[in-house]
């Protein structure tokens, strides 16, 4: 369905008078995924820039995707599109006593989505209250969200995430506005270790969190800038500034109907393992 707005419904949306353009936005993103074999790599002697240099070399039509190899990602780009992957697994890396070695030979090569490793991080400061069951008026929302603080998507290391959780929970037990409410990640920490040294896992889609991985994080205007100790988040790379304040997406969400939450564990207390 995505395919088919970019490729069809977008350009002809763009020809009408008075539009600029058209951005595609939702369902899940087609990308080509190439799982390096590092073994097979290896055995070849050859190296993962050699699998690059041979994907741009070649010039092969087909979408945006990645080359990976253990916990290494490169991405690749491309204009054009293409119904299957062989071509991409028929390049040529090089010739050696005569044979041809190809990307096929050490790697898997599959026509997917693009990973999603989205994580969403809002400091405890910015909400004011809680909403329970029952009718939600533009009152309760504007109370509970009252800052026209905006989103700012960005991309950020493994490590560099830990650093924030460190910095979320670095101040507990004091009650303190930087403590992070999380979603599109899990975390285990140890309120009597020492700051600095309290956060003890982070899972991602139940995977470790990985230090040299990109993730996608959201966050509010004010922690993006550095507020609340969080120096990392200045860092980020491919910041993009959404203009629109978490009150209003949470407004449009609550006009499609009936909003429901309960507690997923995502934030553990390693000492007893306390929920929340």
């Amino acid at each position: 369905m995505r395919e088919l707005a970019e490729d069809y419904i977008a350009p002809r949306l763009e020809t009408l008078p008075g539009v600029a353009s058209v951005e595609v936005s939702g369902g899940r993103v087609r990308e080509i995924q190439v799982d390096v074999d590092r073994a097979k790599l290896e055995g070849a002697g050859l190296a993962l820039a050699d699998v690059v240099e041979a994907v741009r070399r070649g010039n092969v039509d087909v979408p945006a995707g990645s080359i990976k190899t253990g916990t290494r990602d490169i991405n690749i780009r491309s204009l054009g599109r293409s119904h299957t992957v062989e071509p991409l697994g028929d390049l040529v890396i090089r010739h050696q006593k005569g044979t041809a070695i190809r990307i096929r030979d050490v790697a898997q090569v599959r026509d997917g989505f693009e990973d999603s490793r989205s994580i969403a991080l809002v400091n405890g400061g910015a909400v004011r209250g809680g909403i329970p069951a029952g009718t939600v008026t533009l009152k309760r929302v504007m109370g509970v969200l009252p800052y026209d603080d905006p989103l700012i998507a960005m991309k950020l290391t493994g490590r560099q995430l830990s650093g924030a959780m460190e910095n979320s929970v670095g101040e507990l037990p004091r009650a303190a506005g930087r403590f992070l409410q999380v979603s599109g990640l899990n975390y285990l920490f140890d309120p009597a270790a020492p700051s600095g040294a309290r956060v003890k896992q982070i899972t991602v889609q139940r995977a470790q969190l990985q230090d040299d991985r990109e993730y996608g994080v959201a966050v509010f205007g004010f922690i993006a800038g550095g507020g609340d100790g969080y120096s990392v988040f200045p860092q980020g790379r491919e910041r993009v500034d959404h203009q629109v304040p978490l009150r209003d997406l949470l407004i449009a969400a609550l006009k499609t109907g009936p909003l429901s939450a309960q507690e997923e564990g995502r934030i553990r207390e390693a000492a007893g393992l306390r929920q929340k």
